[in-house]
């Protein structure tokens, strides 16, 4: 047997198991961490003196409690600027107000929120109101308000602890990889015992 032979080859068998060990890590897994329905409104101006409501559901679709942030954003000069323009209010599901001012000091804000807890759901209430005294100019004028719910997710726990699997998963761990490592480790084994063997002949 050609000792050289069969070192070559089992030193093949290790590089391909690291490359295969490689390729089989798996991607990180993406998800939107909370959902916000309805994102965008289109508003319309209401009488003077009279508001527009709306609901917006947030719900966190992680097994983590997630610190939300909410950014308010808007299209419409005309509704949204001027001397008496529309005033935006949210006001959570506790009937806590988190946002109140004349759209000018409200866009473009970014707002903490309380935090979302794994899985839960809580209704924000939009409300735009316009000014008793506003004029003609803001008859019939539309615009659209963004409201934007950001959450960022810290490498912590999950509140139900991940299976063995999970924690393989999150490693880059396979059982296609262990088993090659294990084939590996056998044929250097054997490996061994060839040598031993030929040195025994050698010196019998």
């Amino acid at each position: 047997m050609n000792i050289r032979k069969v070192t070559a080859a089992l030193w093949a068998t290790v590089v391909a198991s690291g490359l295969v060990a490689a390729s089989a890590t798996p991607a990180v897994a993406t998800q939107e961490l909370i959902e916000a329905t309805p994102a965008t409104t289109t508003i319309v101006a209401p009488a003077p003196g009279h508001s527009q409501d709306w609901q917006v559901d947030v719900r966190n679709t992680t097994t983590q409690t997630l610190p939300v942030v909410l950014t308010i954003e808007g299209d419409s000069a005309q509704l949204f600027g001027g001397s008496h323009p529309i005033h935006v209010e949210i006001v959570d599901d506790s009937g806590e107000v988190v946002v109140s001012g004349a759209a000018p000091s409200v866009l473009g804000a970014t707002v903490e929120l309380d935090a979302l807890g794994a899985h839960e759901e809580r209704r924000y209430t939009a409300r735009v109101a316009l000014p008793r005294s506003a004029g003609n100019e803001y008859q019939g004028a539309s615009g659209t308000l963004d409201l934007s719910f950001v959450a960022s997710a810290e490498a912590t726990t999950p509140e139900t602890g991940p299976s063995p699997d999970d924690a393989l998963a999150h490693t880059g761990g396979s059982g296609t990889t262990l088993a090659l490592i294990a084939a590996t480790a056998l044929g250097m084994l054997t490996l061994g015992a060839v040598l031993a063997a030929r040195r025994r002949k050698e010196h019998a």
